[in-house]
């Protein structure tokens, strides 16, 4: 959609079938117009697959318009209730952390959430990102098993403050480069299909703020 304008080749009605993924994140004007025009019949009279979260629970970008959603009123509607993605005790925790709904887990085992900071300072979450990467790494784990997730772009966040050893270890933000062995860097907005062995949320530093 961001390369839409700039591509030629994407005429009106160019496609017969259009299947949308995380539809949730594309509710807006924009995209809808866009999306409108190379669908053959359009997403009035054109066939579609819209798979999304209804609910907006991630609330990811500004510019999302919810009403946005009645053009979806004239769809068929098959309810996906199974989470196919998170073990239980991940799905269990966020549950009872933010009250998500995250549907029925099928995936049982797992080990359980470890939060090893909670409401403290910058200083204080790199010491336990230092302790818990050295202990996986002395346990087995590959450091491209391993991701970080930050709300907070790779110069602002805490692992600047790691030693130069730990730091080398890290990967450029946003990009994918666990096939050289690299800890991964990725903002939360950046994460879908990225998804790892081992994942450290940092940067957190209130879990009472719903925002």
């Amino acid at each position: 959609l961001i390369c839409l304008d700039n591509n030629e080749d994407l005429v009106a009605d160019s496609y017969d079938l259009l299947v949308v993924d995380e539809g949730q994140d594309l509710l807006n004007t924009g995209y809808l117009d866009k999306l409108d025009q190379i669908l053959c019949g359009g997403l009035d009279e054109g066939r579609c697959l819209w798979f999304m979260d209804s609910n907006y629970q991630t609330r990811l970008y500004a510019d999302i318009d919810l009403s946005c959603k009645e053009f979806l009123e004239g769809f068929v509607r098959v309810p996906l209730v199974y989470n196919c993605r998170n073990t239980k005790p991940i799905s269990d925790y966020i549950v009872n952390l933010t009250g998500a709904k995250m549907g029925r887990p099928q995936i049982g085992g797992g080990p359980d959430v470890s939060v090893f900071t909670r409401g403290n300072t910058r200083e204080d979450q790199v010491k336990e990102l230092e302790l818990k990467i050295n202990e996986w790494i002395t346990d087995g784990v590959y450091p491209g098993q391993i991701t970080i997730l930050s709300l907070e772009k790779k110069e602002d966040s805490c692992v600047s403050l790691l030693d130069k050893r730990l730091r080398l270890k890290i990967g450029q933000e946003g990009k994918r480069e666990r096939n050289i062995n690299k800890i991964e860097y990725f903002r939360i907005v950046d994460f879908k299909g990225q998804e790892n062995g081992f994942i450290i949320l940092l940067d957190l530093y209130n879990l009472e703020d719903n925002e």
